[in-house]
């Protein structure tokens, strides 16, 4: 009778300690902000605070505001940052490029943006594309109204 009390209050510790654990995992995971698991392109009014994005990201814009499209870059150690990435924006109905900006990755790498000169265009559809060493990563068409 005793080893079998002794076993159920054992028992009763690992099963305490492995809820704890889970429990925390759980919250530590709801708390903090997931990484950045693959490459992204976001373009909007509103920079986030917390993380590199927009907070208002679409792809249909009225153009009274300027706008940002922002390269993102993943978490994840495999990406090599020594390359040179470019940002590009085309005018849809005739191809003529509207801006680029081009980046020296470097180590610290989590993001850059480029301001977008979108107010002096006129409306319509635009392709903006995201290229490292002119392999393209991502790309995005938005809409100026």
């Amino acid at each position: 009778m005793q080893i079998r009390i002794k076993s159920f209050r054992l028992w009763i510790v690992v099963v305490v300690i492995l809820g704890s654990l889970c429990l925390s995992i759980l919250l530590y995971q709801l708390l903090h902000p997931t990484r950045v698991q693959s490459f992204d392109l976001q373009i909007g009014h509103q920079h986030r605070d917390d993380l590199p994005g927009m907070l208002d990201d679409d792809v249909t814009f009225t153009n009274d505001q300027q706008l940002f499209a922002i390269a993102i870059y993943p978490d994840e150690p495999y990406v090599q940052l020594n390359q040179k990435a470019k940002l590009t924006v085309t005018r849809k109905s005739d191809g003529k490029v509207m801006q680029i900006k081009e980046e020296k990755e470097s180590g610290d790498l989590a993001a850059w943006e480029m301001p977008l000169h979108n107010t002096q265009w006129e409306s319509g559809v635009y392709k903006v594309v995201f290229t490292r060493n002119n392999d393209v990563i991502e790309q995005q068409e938005i809409t100026l109204k």
